[in-house]
């Protein structure tokens, strides 16, 4: 039996590596992106219309899991490298999404949404790629983290993960071993990058893709004990390492799907990526927010850093309120705005309290203040120009109506203590988002005041790590502020 074994262990592993060498490990990528919408986007339907109901259907899960699969495609057998790396990386998503443009204008029919949600699912492997094989400073990915913790230098911790995913999720509904690729709009978007690529190149390394399932599905089991043992570590942290795990990737994706659903639609969801960087050509961070918390009791802070934004009054008389500015550059002036709202996601509140949103009337800069980047709030004291309390304000934390602020708020928001890792808020910035984008020298972002005595503490800007060690799963910057415009 135990010879039976060392056969039988190797030649499954030889199956699976055979069909697509190389490859990333599709599963992983589609359990990340699985995860994106059961945890994140199937929520909050007001937020941005459509998108939480999108996957109605096997059929659209389908067409998305094939997308989460796709970029591997050039890979196995060294059927187009130079093609299947390039579709790794943003400049062939933005020519991939020209090309949807340009067919597929809302409304969608059913068809178009098939479309569509494939390129939510390239989104999602590409996305995803990032933290789990390039280093970025301090953090390690998790390829490159497992590898060492495992002594396993010559693994392919890509295919090994897609076994434990495989072993421990099971099949995904929808994707029972076929692909598929809307070789159209693929070869469209191939066209705009100037890559020479050819239907038959895509249709080989699909067919290699969908081999390499079924082999995963049929003889992976086997392969996953072992693999098991000999690295435990990746096995143990695949999902919840903080740096590129499963649980990160799924956060990142709901953060990437919003923007691209939401451009798609002609709309802005504007929210801040994580700075990650790697070789050329490489990803450029969509980061249009900077926020702040200020405080009378520590009035010379700056807190810029921290990951969390915190609004409180007590009797005592010391208070906390907080800052925050979207870049707005990049909108459109020339479309009626429909709709504005400022998003944020409750950390902590102890009991019900009242959050009103006022314009600020005076440019500041949020300042990079940070002491803890976990539960940080405080800051430290401030450099030249960070805002504090004190500056540079007319009043003392942005009071003055008028010259610092609106005297009347925007809007107000109630804030209830949060259940189950917490809830999202919402604030109108309508009226205020239509003068911003009029006369853009406005746009001095909102300031939040209690109305009232209380505390609510929010996920800032800066938000990434839910706890100290390195096992969070980098699930906070999924709730980082956003600010959604729809269009007319």
């Amino acid at each position: 039996m135990i010879r039976l074994r060392y056969i039988l262990v190797p030649m499954a592993a030889f199956f699976c590596y055979a069909t697509a060498a190389d490859a990333a490990g599709g599963r992983v990528h589609a359990e990340m992106g699985r995860q994106a919408w059961f945890h994140y986007l199937s929520k909050n339907g007001e937020m941005l219309p459509g998108l939480s109901s999108f996957l109605s259907d096997d059929s659209l899960w389908h067409a998305y899991y094939s997308g989460c699969l796709f970029p591997d495609w050039g890979y196995p057998g060294g059927i187009n490298r130079d093609a299947g790396e390039d579709c790794h990386w943003r400049e062939f998503l933005d020519c991939y999404f020209d090309v949807l443009c340009a067919k597929y204008p809302p409304p969608w029919d059913y068809e178009t949404k098939r479309r569509i949600a494939f390129f939510f699912g390239v989104v999602t492997h590409d996305m995803t790629d990032l933290p789990w094989h390039f280093d970025e400073g301090a953090n390690i990915a998790f390829e490159n983290r497992g590898e060492r913790e495992d002594a396993g230098h010559d693994a392919n911790l890509d295919m090994i993960c897609h076994l434990f995913v495989q072993a421990e999720y099971g099949t995904l509904p929808g994707l029972q071993g076929t692909i598929w690729f809307p070789m159209d709009d693929i070869l469209e978007a191939f066209a705009k990058r100037g890559k020479a690529v050819t239907a038959a190149q895509i249709e080989a390394g699909r067919t290699l893709l969908e081999a390499a399932s079924l082999g995963t599905v049929g003889f992976g089991a086997l392969s996953y004990w072992h693999f098991k043992m000999k690295y435990p570590w990746s096995h143990r942290h695949y999902e919840d390492y903080y740096y590129g795990g499963v649980q990160h990737g799924a956060a990142l994706s709901a953060v990437c799907i919003r923007y691209w659903y939401a451009r798609l639609h002609g709309w802005s969801c504007l929210q801040n990526m994580p700075a990650y960087s790697c070789r050329p050509p490489g990803y450029i961070a969509h980061a249009p927010c900077r926020d702040t918390t200020i405080g009378n009791m520590l009035p010379g802070h700056n807190a810029g850093g921290e990951p969390l934004l915190e609004v409180a009054r007590d009797v005592a008389g010391a208070e906390r309120r907080a800052l925050l500015r979207f870049t707005l550059e990049n909108i459109s002036k020339d479309v009626p705005l429909a709709d504005a709202r400022l998003w944020l996601h409750v950390n902590d509140c102890a009991e019900q309290v009242v959050v009103a949103a006022h314009a600020v009337n005076r440019a500041w800069n949020a300042g990079n203040g940070v002491t803890d980047n976990v539960n940080g709030i405080e800051g430290r004291p401030a450099m030249k120009d960070e805002a504090t309390w004190e500056a540079p304000w007319q009043s003392p934390g942005c009071d003055h109506a008028d010259a610092d602020r609106d005297g009347v708020p925007t809007d107000s928001a109630m804030i209830s203590p949060p259940k189950q890792g917490g809830h999202w808020v919402s604030w109108d910035l309508t009226p205020v988002a239509t003068r911003w984008l009029a006369h853009p020298e406005t746009n001095h972002g909102v300031l939040l005041r209690i109305e009232g005595a209380g505390k609510a503490a929010f996920l800032s800007s800066e938000s990434f790590k839910s706890r100290s060690d390195e096992f969070c799963g980098g699930v906070r910057i999924e709730a980082r502020p956003m600010l959604i415009l729809r269009t007319l």
